[in-house]
């Protein structure tokens, strides 16, 4: 081969290569898996749903309670002793100096602080001694701020302006006091909030209280108490609670409403390893959580290694049971903790702490123990139903006997509690009798998304499972991340569907203090103002309608490889008055799924579009999680549904969960069969207020809109090759009609019908042609030759001088195609959103890069600006060549006819647009238009005449009450024959949707005439009769009513 040969072959080769793999990457983008899911809403497919099914398990971890939900400021509040390694134990005899976190205002010798074991607690004999050495004149003068302690609370106090706050202590002192109590703002500076308590006779402890009002702002404050007078001074038991607390019951608002969002059905407290704790000395005591909370002597945590004064303890977890609408389940301490334990033989005491529990929650208020509950302002039982015997300690040795031995004693009393075992019954049956069995599994994403079937062969029989605690954990969880709330939700439809086995189950942790992550990954993160929910909360939303709901039949079918589940309920909003049926679809795949769902059993047109809703939770990358700095990020967003009927393709983007609420109809029609009327979903949104929902919707706000189409039907229906055509592509229309969905509040969602005609599926074909798949290829393919092959003829042409820069032109000519590829890919990524399918580049907090409206107008203007250089730089090409003139041809070849060849394909193109624009043009807009009206005008005839107009059945529209065959009844929209044609018609029902006027579309109302045709079809009498005068055809069908027969 000669040296020509090779140079023009090695581009040759490039250039095929390119096209080989830029093809393969184009097909690859088109392989798409396709699932269908049919749901059985007929009566014999209906099984309730556990009101109990969801729930929340609260353990005292990661500072959940004390510095958390529980709203005291004040860290240490009485107890003034801190587990400390040095050697001392909480609760010990011994009385230790250390009193964190309070600290001393002022040097040694002004004051000196210890502590001593003089409280007038029993319970509690540690108090704080406090020597001050100054006075306000004298020798030694005190500070003009005085001096004294300070408390700063938990990682901080949060005060709020307008906000009251009660101070609480007890105190004592040797000679009259001046204490003055203030909330200091974090750089010790700003007085947010301050008062005064003087007293003279104070030699015994005395109770003082003082409202505090909050003129400033300070999240991270702190509380103190000065003085400038000489004297010692005891301090016990402080506290300082906000008056705004939920009902009063110390619970802080914020949290406690993120826990009523979620509706639970049953609350698990107080843990966990904090029931057991390391040791048995440790363990949670009931009876050390109750009555006055002055009097209570908290304990030391030691699993998660911090002090707790137990002012949530176990009234307060029932009160907040109480408060949340929720079934408390307790979890006792069985006589065994992570390191110790109690031998059968010595655990009767242990039971007897039980059944008196027991009685303090549910006896009467006159027992023992129901008047220590009456005392507490509490005189109603608390509707105490479940108790567990211990926490995870199925495998320790004396497990069995003591549990045995707890729920013999149980029962013999309260034979209608419900027992729940440690031990795993979803394999084999258990040794001893138990109501449910705990089951609790921590795993990655995908084993814990796998075990979506992990119920589906358990032997249906008693115990039923109580899933008291799962989580993802590990690298897939992070602090809460997409992959984690995803995996879970897998798992939940799992035990959703597996209801009649398995009734409860909770995710766990439940909180977090940000400044303790004791454990991670937990569902509420706070800190002493703010607090967010992790994607797994925002999950938990998806299923707080499942309690008591009706799990409805339903069967998927999809590729093995899919990683998809689904389920399917039936819901009453009690508060509305409305019924829903939700389907919840999790996709663990990180590819979009296609997905036709069909509804049997439910009728025609059983759905209402107005209500009917669709809600998902999904990002841009399953590692996204929330923070204090963006705490949506991952979060629901809802999109109202319209024109929405029991057959309707969807598509679910990867890594996602998906719920579609449809609104029941209150008077819905069931008929055998089913509606038939096949749509596609075609999702146009506005996100220009984007926000996450707080209990329904969210609008969602941003400067763009996108159409998202279901791009592969699962029947061939015209609507679908539509469709087909378009996708995967969709553009912005111009005109001002769609532009108006540019300022509007709310995102749409619209259905076409097999029937019906879209006007703007048409407008896409035409205008999104040019980036259909092998246009876009070709286009690539002739832009990139074109470079190659410049950079070829560049490099291969050094020793070639021409006398007009035809070498500069060549590199710019193919800058400009490298820039044109570059913009058309963009378009092209850009467009490619649709179905879902650029999740990859989309922020639902309102970030998002291709699909940005901004981006695409960045886009459209370079481009057009690129078009404009590129005509520019064709001049100049050309005229440069004419300059050059012969001398060119001489002197460089290569590059004269190289640029030759670019000016000329630069006409032929022009010139064939504008041929096949012509030729478009005049079959569309002349020739078809022609001959259409030609072929109907010969096809149609005549018009009818009076008679014939005459001759055809008259009805008389009015409401009519019908009563089906099951005695339904149900509001009917019936037409009764005019006396002249009373001995020949019979009167007809139509369905609500079918009373309207096809000619004027105008709703029938009482009264007015109606026309039938031979086709069934109906109309305004007035209407037809105008119709048929000059055509006598059907408007809808075109049956001739004169021959019989229909125009085709």
């Amino acid at each position: 081969m000669d040296r020509r040969g090779t140079s023009y072959a090695t581009p040759l080769f490039m250039i095929t290569g390119f096209c080989l793999v830029f093809y393969s990457s184009f097909s690859g983008m088109d392989v798409k898996q396709t699932a269908s899911l049919v749901v059985d809403a007929s009566e014999k497919s209906l099984r309730q749903i556990p009101r109990t099914m969801f729930g929340i398990s609260f353990e005292e971890i990661n500072h959940s309670g004390a510095g958390g939900l529980w709203g005291e400021l004040v860290n240490n509040r009485g107890s003034f002793k801190m587990y400390m390694h040095s050697g001392f134990e909480a609760g010990g005899q011994n009385t230790p100096s250390n009193f964190s976190p309070w600290t001393i205002i002022g040097n040694e010798s002004l004051l000196h602080v210890s502590t001593d074991r003089s409280s007038c607690f029993d319970r509690n004999k540690v108090a704080l001694r406090m020597e001050v050495l100054c006075n306000s004149r004298g020798s030694n003068v005190c500070p003009v701020q005085g001096v004294g302690i300070y408390n700063p609370g938990f990682w901080g106090m949060n005060i709020e302006q307008g906000k009251k706050y009660k101070v609480t202590l007890y105190i004592r002192a040797s000679q009259p006091i001046e204490i003055s109590i203030s909330f200091i703002g974090s750089k010790g500076q700003q007085i947010l909030a301050t008062g005064n308590i003087t007293a003279g006779d104070v030699t015994n402890w005395t109770k003082k209280e003082i409202i505090l009002v909050a003129h400033g702002t300070d999240h991270n404050s702190r509380l103190q108490f000065t003085t400038r007078k000489r004297g010692v001074i005891w301090f016990d038991q402080v506290s300082a609670m906000p008056l705004s607390t939920h009902k009063g019951h110390g619970f802080r608002a914020d949290l406690f409403n993120m826990l009523a969002d979620l509706k639970p059905g049953f609350i698990r407290f107080p843990g966990g390893s904090f029931v057991e704790g390391e040791w048995l000395f440790n363990a949670y005591r009931w009876k050390d959580t109750i009555g006055p909370w002055e009097e209570r002597p908290g304990h030391f945590g030691d699993v998660w290694q911090y002090w707790t004064d137990d002012g949530l303890g176990f009234f307060e977890y029932l009160q907040l049971a109480e408060d949340l609408g929720a079934l408390p389940v307790w979890v006792f301490n069985n006589g065994i903790s992570l390191n110790d334990q109690v031998d059968t033989s010595l655990i009767l005491p242990f039971v007897q702490e039980i059944l008196d529990a027991i009685e303090f929650a549910r006896g009467d208020s006159k027992s023992k123990w129901g008047s220590v509950r009456a005392a507490m302002e509490h005189t109603e039982p608390f509707d105490l139903r479940y108790v567990a015997v211990g926490n995870q300690d199925c495998g320790n040795k004396n497990y069995r006997g003591n549990y045995n031995k707890f729920y013999s004693a149980i029962k013999r009393v309260y034979p209608d509690i419900k027992i729940i075992s440690n031990c795993d019954g979803s394999y084999q049956q258990l040794d001893h009798p138990a109501d449910l069995y705990d089951f609790h599994v921590y795993t990655s994403a995908n084993t814990m998304f796998s075990m979506a079937h992990n119920f589906d062969h358990t032997p249906r029989r008693i115990p039923k499972a109580f899933v008291s605690e799962y989580a993802v954990t590990g690298d897939d969880a992070g602090r809460g991340s997409l992959l984690k709330a995803i995996a879970e939700a897998g798992f939940l439809i799992g035990l959703e569907t597996n209801s009649d086995v398995v009734e409860m189950a909770s995710n766990a942790p439940l909180f977090v203090n940000t400044n303790d992550w004791s454990f991670k990954p937990d569902a509420i993160v706070f800190d002493s103002s703010k607090v967010y929910g992790t994607p797994s909360y925002w999950m938990q939303h998806f299923f707080k309608e499942s309690n008591g709901a009706t799990l409805l039949n339903s069967k998927l079918q999809a590729d093995p490889s899919t990683s998809v589940v689904t389920s399917a309920i039936s819901w009453n909003d009690v508060d509305r008055n409305k019924s829903y049926l939700r389907i919840k679809i999790v996709n663990f795949g990180s590819n979009k799924l296609p997905l036709g769902i069909s509804v049997d059993g439910v009728g025609k047109n059983p759905f209402e579009s107005k209500g009917s809703k669709m809600t998902i939770l999904t990002s841009t990358n399953v590692k996204d999680e929330n923070s204090f700095s963006d705490p949506r990020k991952v979060a629901p967003f809802t999109i109202p549904l319209k024109n929405v009927g029991s057959n309707l393709n969807v598509v679910i983007p990867p890594h996602s969960l998906t719920s579609i609420d449809l609104l029941r109809k209150p008077n819905a029609i069931h008929l055998l069969g089913s509606d038939t009327a096949h749509k596609i979903i075609i999702f146009r949104f506005n996100l220009a207020r984007f926000a996450v929902p707080d209990t329904d919707t969210s609008t969602m706000n941003q400067e763009y809109e996108r159409f998202i189409r279901s791009g592969d039907d699962l029947r061939p229906t015209r609507s679908s090759i539509a469709a087909s055509l378009t996708h995967p592509f969709a553009r912005i229309s111009s005109s001002p009609d769609q532009n108006r969905f540019l300022v509007d509040n709310e995102p749409e969602i619209y259905s076409v019908d097999d029937d019906g005609e879209d006007d703007d599926l048409a407008e896409q074909i035409s205008r999104d042609c040019g980036y259909s798949k092998p246009f876009l290829f070709l286009d690539m393919v002739w832009n990139m030759a074109f470079v190659l092959v410049s950079v070829f003829v560049i490099l291969t042409t050094i020793q070639e001088r021409p006398s007009t820069p035809l070498r500069l032109w060549i590199s710019g000519y193919a800058v400009q195609c490298i820039l044109h590829m570059g913009f058309v890919w963009a378009e092209y990524q850009r467009r490619s959103i649709d179905d879902f399918g650029g999740f990859q580049d989309f922020h639902f907090h309102g970030v998002f890069s291709f699909s940005s409206l901004r981006h695409n107008r960045v886009i459209e203007k370079l481009e057009s600006i690129n078009t404009v250089l590129s005509s520019i730089w064709w001049v100049f090409g050309f005229y440069w060549i004419v300059v050059g003139g012969q001398l060119l041809v001489q002197d460089s070849p290569r590059l004269y006819w190289l640029s030759v060849l670019f000016l000329a394909f630069d006409v032929f193109f022009l010139i064939f647009c504008i041929a096949v624009a012509s030729i478009v043009f005049l079959v569309l807009f002349c020739c078809f238009p022609i001959l259409a009206t030609v072929a109907y005008v010969m096809t149609i005839g005549d018009g009818a005449s009076e008679n014939d107009i005459r001759s055809l059945p008259k009805y008389l529209y009015r409401h009519q009450n019908h009563t089906f065959e099951d005695e339904r009844k149900q509001v009917q929209l019936t037409v009764t024959p005019l006396s002249s044609h009373n001995n020949s018609m019979a009167e007809l029902i139509l369905p609500p949707e079918d009373s309207e006027c096809c000619i004027c579309l105008y709703k029938y109302i009482d009264g007015v005439e109606l026309c039938s045709l031979p086709c069934n079809h109906h109309f305004h009498h007035k209407c037809i009769a105008k119709w048929l005068r000059i055509n006598a055809t059907c408007p809808l069908c075109k049956l001739d009513i004169l021959r019989g027969d229909m125009l085709v």
